[in-house]
């Protein structure tokens, strides 16, 4: 049987290393095996490219791993407009 690898997270900054160096012609071989990743995850990364791209321009916080969802949204808007 074989080995569990172990589950490696990038944040946004290092997924969107990943979409440059993918368009940069880097072979999707060579990206996976640089950021030591599955090409099933490469793949995903690239399918949420829109996303990422959209994530890494209007965040502030580029060592994020995770995108965690408001219970209320409205709310949190209000206070971040009020905080500003």
């Amino acid at each position: 049987m074989s080995d569990k690898r172990k589950l490696k997270t990038l944040t946004l900054r290092e997924k969107f290393n990943v979409i440059n160096a993918v368009k940069s012609c880097m072979k999707k071989k060579d990206v996976a095996a640089h950021y030591g990743l599955p090409l099933s995850t490469l793949s995903t990364i690239i399918k949420n490219e829109a996303e990422i791209l959209q994530r890494y321009e209007s965040s502030s916080n580029l060592s994020s791993k995770r995108r965690r969802l408001a219970e209320f949204p409205d709310l949190e808007e209000c206070l971040l407009t009020w905080f500003k």
